[in-house]
Order: structure tokens, then sequence, then C-alpha cells
């Protein structure tokens, strides 16, 4: 039986360029969700507030498109025996099956493969596709290939008005490293190789830059503590900045809202919105001090603060 752990940061120190209602979700493994049914019910409740709220505040405007993004599984393995015209016809082909499961998984109304290295793709295209999106789910693969596109087609600039209430965002692996300030980390482990990215682009600290929504933090996928901890040990100090590291069991949520659970005495959690649906699951939590976190407008100089939780979910077989 699948058990999950929730472990709550409250109140974190962190800074977000964004307004109250954004969530993001990085995780490294897709069966993360899918293997925990709980867990995509409490993402599912997620997503229906922030429909709630979108709804209240857009006079009756029902976006609830999910929008996969699987470009980082299109590269060129050059290892491969097939011919990049039947790498990527396979990669189509699955991205087909994972989209429709992860349609199934958050019961979205429609869904929408965004192939971000298409050259007849638009900004504007982008920016129409995005603003119908209750999800965006950016998938694994080539760190470095999904770069290279979202640098060209200037994503985060496109995205940014539409992650603070209107839709949330889901990054696996490749996906969720990009959300940090740096993408350095895929260098660390040896498995996404930067020339698969072409010759275009070079590798250099503007470059490496991600969109670091989650301010001066970095992620690590995939860790596991036997195989990792000497190598992070060595990597980790040429860092000025936090690293969050990800196991396969592990999703984080960062959030400006609370999300709809309840701690009781008994180091147990509900979820409010239909508590007899869901079993107990034991937590712990962990509270930080606060910090109000402000952000400027872009239409005047006022200023907003902004509370950052962090929710860590743990998937137990």
């Amino acid at each position: 039986m699948m058990m999950m752990m929730v472990v709550m940061i409250l109140i974190l120190t962190k800074m977000i360029p964004l307004s109250e209602g954004f969530t993001a979700v990085l995780l490294s493994s897709f069966t993360t969700v899918t293997s925990n049914d709980r867990f995509q019910k409490l993402f599912n409740e997620i997503v229906n507030r922030n429909k709630k709220k979108q709804h209240d505040n857009s006079e009756g405007i029902d976006n609830d498109l999910l929008v996969y993004i699987p470009t980082a599984k299109y590269y060129h393995n050059k290892a491969s025996m097939k011919t990049y015209g039947e790498q990527r016809r396979r990669a189509r082909y699955e991205a087909k099956d994972k989209c429709r499961l992860l349609n199934s998984c958050f019961n979205r109304k429609d869904s929408y493969i965004l192939e971000l290295d298409d050259p007849q793709l638009t900004q504007q295209q982008i920016a129409n596709i995005i603003s119908k999106a209750s999800v965006i789910y950016i998938d694994g693969g080539n760190t470095f290939y999904l770069q290279k596109y979202l640098i060209r087609c200037q994503f985060w600039n496109l995205v940014m008005p539409y992650l603070s209430s209107s839709c949330i965002y889901i990054g696996a692996s490749a996906g969720g490293i990009v959300l940090g300030r740096s993408i350095e980390t895929s260098y660390w482990k040896g498995w996404d190789d930067p020339s698969c990215a072409g010759d275009d682009i070079i590798w250099n600290t503007d470059t490496l830059s991600g969109a670091n929504l989650i301010k001066d933090t970095s992620f690590f996928m995939h860790y596991d503590s036997s195989s990792h901890d000497d190598m992070l040990t060595r990597h980790r100090t040429a860092l000025d900045h936090d690293l969050e590291l990800i196991s396969d069991d592990i999703a984080l949520v960062y959030t400006t809202d609370s999300l709809p659970v309840e701690v009781t005495d008994d180091a147990s959690i509900n979820i409010i919105s239909n508590p007899n649906e869901y079993a107990k699951t034991i937590v712990t939590t962990t509270t930080k001090s606060t910090t109000l976190i402000t952000t400027s407008s872009n239409n005047n100089d006022c200023s907003a603060e902004v509370k950052l939780h962090k929710y860590i979910f743990i998937a137990h077989t």
C-alpha cells in the first residue's frame, strides 16, 4: 500500500517575483504522482482552488487546459543506433501517451502538447496556449536541450503573468531544474550531454541561469544518498546559493497559499475539503521564522508582502 508523508515547512524565507497565488510542484519522477492516489487528489484540490480563484476574478472565464511540454525528451541521442527522425517520432508517440495519462491524473477538460523546439512556433502562439492553462507540466529529459529552447522563445517572460493564481507549474526532473537559479546541477551526474543542444549555444553563466522563481535555490534531481553524497560534497561548495535535493519519492510544493490540509493533535493531517475521502497520513512539521517578502508592481511603486510555503511530500510503499 502506498502511503504519503507530508513535511510542511511554513513561511519559508525566500523571495519570488510573483504575486499571491503562485504554486509550483517539483519532482524527480512521474510515478511520484501516478502511484499515489492521495497525492493526485490533493493536487486536483490545489488546481481546483486556483481555478475557482481565476473564475471569480475573470468574469466567468474557465481555463481548464493541461499544457504538456515534452521538449527535453526531443533531443538527439547520438549514442543511439536510430536516426534522429526515428528518435523524434518515438518521442512524439510517447509524449501523446504521457499527456493522456497526465490529463487523466489531473482530470482536466482538455490537453495540449507544446513543442518548444518547433521552428514554426511563435511567442504569440505560446502566450495564447498558456493563457488557457490551469496546469503547465514540463517533463524531464535533456536539461540543456530544454534550456536552449526556453531561452530562445523567452518562455519565462511569456508565462510569468499566468503563474500567479491562474495556473500551476509542475516540473519533472529537467522541468524542475530549469525553475531554479542555475541548471549547473545537470552537469554533476553526467546524465545530460550539453552537446545535444547543438553548436549554436555557448554554455556560460548567463545561459546556465534558470528562471530563479524560487529565489537563489537550485535543484538536484534523482537524489540518492548512497550514490551522490560524495559527489555533492565536491560540487555544492562551488554554489553561492541554496541547493534542494529531490529524490524519486519526493515532490516539493512551493506556494503562496496554505494547502488544503490541517495538522491534528496526533501528528496526522486531514484534507479539509472532504476529509472522509482520505485516510490519515503521518506528518512532521517544521516552522521557520517569518520573513516578509516584498515584490514590486510593474505599474506602480506599491509593494506586497508575500509568504511562501514549502511542503515536502514523501511517498512510501
